[in-house]
């Protein structure tokens, strides 16, 4: 994890997500 920025899971979760629906789409 990088220092400065909190990330949740659930934004690394909406970030795979994303990522994974532009591949489909």
């Amino acid at each position: 994890m990088r220092k400065g920025r909190h990330v949740t899971k659930e934004c690394f979760i909406l970030r795979v997500v994303h990522l994974f629906l532009l591949d489909n789409g």
